[in-house]
């Protein structure tokens, strides 16, 4: 099982907060579509290093509903998970976006 991760943010200009600003690890990631309980999810890849590929890190399941995610859950440091959704553990510098 997955240990609690310490960011939880709640609500629109949170999320948005969060997502924007300039020290956040994810705005260097990639992001490779899938679904997950019927449905979206993403496969998320950091860079490992120099030679520019991505290593997995977690999959992010979100929630819609009219239009608009309503919830997110991410399940980090769980590579094991990325081959039941069909997700390469690694990803080339040119490879999916």
């Amino acid at each position: 099982s997955m240990p609690p991760h310490p960011w939880w943010i709640s609500g629109h200009e949170e999320i948005v907060k969060a997502l924007a600003a300039p020290d956040q690890s994810c705005n260097a990631a990639r992001n490779v579509p899938t679904t997950a309980n019927g449905g979206p999810a993403f496969g998320q890849y950091l860079p490992t290093g120099p030679d520019g590929r991505y290593e997995a890190v977690g999959l992010v399941v979100v929630e819609v509903s009219g239009g608009l995610i309503t919830s997110s859950t991410g399940f980090l440091e769980e590579p094991r998970l990325f081959g039941l959704f069909g997700l390469p553990l690694t990803l080339e510098p040119a490879g999916l976006r």
